[in-house]
């Protein structure tokens, strides 16, 4: 909202309901309101989140971001004779209004706290708003700044990664895996050598699978070892493309990943055992890549 109309808002607002213009023009409050608002306009204007003055119920004012936020506007945000009770959860109210005495009346140090939002629909969101306590003319003015919280990522250990990775590489799952690999995910074949095939991008690594589960339909793998440390996580494995039973039919290795919470893994194998590597076919490299990045679909990870 430019800050001209804001201050025709504001201007409005101060004549409003106060019986003649005279009376309106002289609203004090309205006049504190509107030249503050003025005197910070950048900052409203700035602020990647959500920013309001307040002095009372009637004269307050806020930039365009917290009225998006909220799911209103400038406008009707403004009007809201009561807008902790529209837009502040219930379980939170007293302690909203606590903190405003407290900073504001009291003068106390600026402080930041964290609230339950509700939008104008009824949703609702975690927040987090800071407030400065603010003098001008004599009014107490609550200046906020108010942010949503991104709630924490869901804490999965490495491992747990890594065998919902393989669980579905083993039952030959192409959706499966494709829903652990980002849309930019990377995987190098270790097929041609000496340095492999290297496959770029969801549909491409998918079309790869496909080819590889249909081209070798007795591919699995056999978990000897996984543990993890932090965010790395090795797996000692046993592939093989037949019964395992000879030494033509399997091969031994480790895999190092790199593991981002549910947002992705990156993974380096190595292969033991070289000479016993089974054949491949005409297009296909018999044998899973050596690095990978995957994730949930609608994540993206950083390519490395």
């Amino acid at each position: 909202m430019p800050w001209s109309t804001a201050e025709e808002a504001l201007a409005r607002e101060g004549r409003a309901g106060m019986g003649d213009v005279d009376a309106r023009v002289g609203d004090e409050a309205a006049a504190v309101v509107q030249e503050m608002a003025q005197h910070l306009a950048e900052v409203f204007e700035a602020v990647p989140g959500g920013v309001y003055l307040y002095l009372d119920p009637t004269h307050k004012v806020c930039n365009g971001r917290l009225a998006e936020m909220l799911g209103t506007t400038v406008e009707e945000w403004r009007k809201l004779e009561n807008f902790r009770d529209t837009f502040v959860d219930v379980t939170d109210r007293q302690s909203y209004c606590d903190t405003y005495e407290r900073v504001v009346h009291q003068l106390d140090w600026p402080d930041t706290y964290g609230f339950r939002a509700l939008r104008k629909d009824g949703t609702s969101f975690e927040a987090e708003a800071t407030i400065v306590p603010l003098t001008f003319r004599g009014h107490k003015l609550a200046y906020h700044f108010v942010r949503p919280v991104k709630p924490p990522e869901p804490t999965v250990e490495p491992e747990e990664i890594v065998q919902k990775f393989q669980d579905a590489w083993n039952h030959h799952d192409v959706d499966g895996l494709m829903a652990l690999m980002t849309d930019d995910c990377i995987f190098e074949s270790t097929w041609p050598p000496p340095d492999g095939e290297r496959v770029e991008g969801h549909s491409s690594v998918r079309a790869f699978w496909q080819r590889f589960f249909k081209a070798n339909p007795e591919a699995f793998i056999d978990i000897e070892e996984l543990f993890s440390c932090r965010d790395r996580a090795t797996m000692r494995w046993r592939y093989r493309w037949g019964p395992g039973s000879t030494p033509h039919d399997h091969v031994r290795g480790v895999d190092v990943y790199r593991v981002r919470n549910v947002v992705g893994v990156e993974s380096s194998r190595m292969r033991a055992g070289a000479t016993r590597h089974p054949r491949p076919s005409p297009d296909e490299g018999a044998f899973p890549g050596c690095r990978s990045f995957s994730g949930a679909s609608q994540r993206r990870a950083r390519r490395e």
